[in-house]
Formats: structure tokens, sequence, C-alpha cells
């Protein structure tokens, strides 16, 4: 049986400078992101090799998928998608998710949202680390980087980088992983 514990999830997205991932849940956020972070997207997301999105980012950037990267679909509803070479779809909670892409010998995945799926594998414990583009405008309205998420997440800063537009921040940051119930708010 494949130990699920050495797969590693690098979540990967995009937000404005007031933190709006997308304004709908229709929104591509190749609408307004920088050539800068399409760029760092592309070349990090072919390093890893391996994508998981929900079906709504799916169905917002199916017809302009990248090169070179095989993309696993979370779903309950397979067959309402076209068959399409280099995507398989897969349900389950995100341990379970984690353990079948082990079986496939998937080493590392970029997690690339929506927000509920994020929120899924931050409360899971299953993200190991997070690349976080911040771009220099404000968006009104939206989605934030995760969507009902349960428990605290700490983060520790690994690094900070101005992308080559100088205006746009890549943030990276170190889940840390904690035992259940460790994780309290301190209130004054």
């Amino acid at each position: 049986m494949a130990d699920n514990r050495n797969l590693k999830v690098t979540l990967i997205m995009v937000m404005s400078a007031n933190g709006v991932v997308a304004q709908d849940k229709d929104q591509d956020s190749f609408e307004w992101n920088s050539d800068a972070d399409r760029d760092q997207l592309l070349e990090r997301i072919q390093s890893i090799g391996t994508v998981l999105m929900g079906a709504n980012t799916y169905r917002i950037i199916e017809n302009n998928l990248y090169e070179k990267v095989n993309f696993f679909v979370l779903t309950h509803h397979p067959a309402s998608f076209r068959p399409r070479e280099r995507v398989s779809f897969i349900q389950g909670e995100a341990a379970d998710v984690c353990r079948q892409l082990s079986k496939k010998s998937v080493k590392h995945i970029a997690l690339l949202g929506g927000t509920e799926t994020n929120a899924h594998f931050l409360d899971a414990g299953r993200v190991d680390d997070i690349y976080l583009t911040i771009e220099p405008l404000l968006l009104p309205g939206g989605f934030g980087l995760t969507k009902n998420l349960k428990d605290i997440c700490r983060l520790t800063l690994e690094s900070v980088r101005k992308l080559e537009n100088r205006n746009t921040l890549l943030l990276h940051y170190r889940v840390l992983k904690a035992d259940p119930g460790s994780l309290e708010v301190e209130t004054s």
C-alpha cells in the first residue's frame, strides 16, 4: 500500500492586494493577473508535472490546459465532462484523494483550487507549502483563498520575491503541521 504522506501538495494561487482570488465563480484569474505571474505559474506546475483542481476551476480553464502536465479533477460527476488526454477525474475526501494519487505513483501535486478544494486540503492537513502571488490591484467583491475553512492553519514565510514586473510579489509559505487540537487562538 502506498504511503500517501509521501505525496507533497503545493497550493498555488494568485490574489489581489485585498485578498480576492476571483470576483465570481466563473472568473479566470488570467483576466487580471500579470504575465509575470502566469510565467512563474507555468514554470512551477510544469516542474511539478501534476495538477489537482476542483471541477469549477477545471471548467474555467479546460480549453486552455497547460502542456506537459497531467490533470486530476475533483468531481462527483465525471460523466458531465468530455474525456481528454492527460485529464483524469477523481473523487473523495482529501486524504482519500492523496491515497489514490499515491497509488498512481504521483509524488507531488500542484493544487490550484478552487476555494472549497483549498479549504478541504488545508483542513485535512494535506497542504505542505503555498505559493501565493499578490497582484498590485484591488478587486471588488469576490472570493478569498479558502471558503469555509474550519481550522486555523499556521504558516511560516520561506521567501518573498518581486516578480519580473517589479510590482507583483510571490510569497512562499511552508504550512506548519500540528497535532489536532493544538492550534489555539490567543485572546486578550
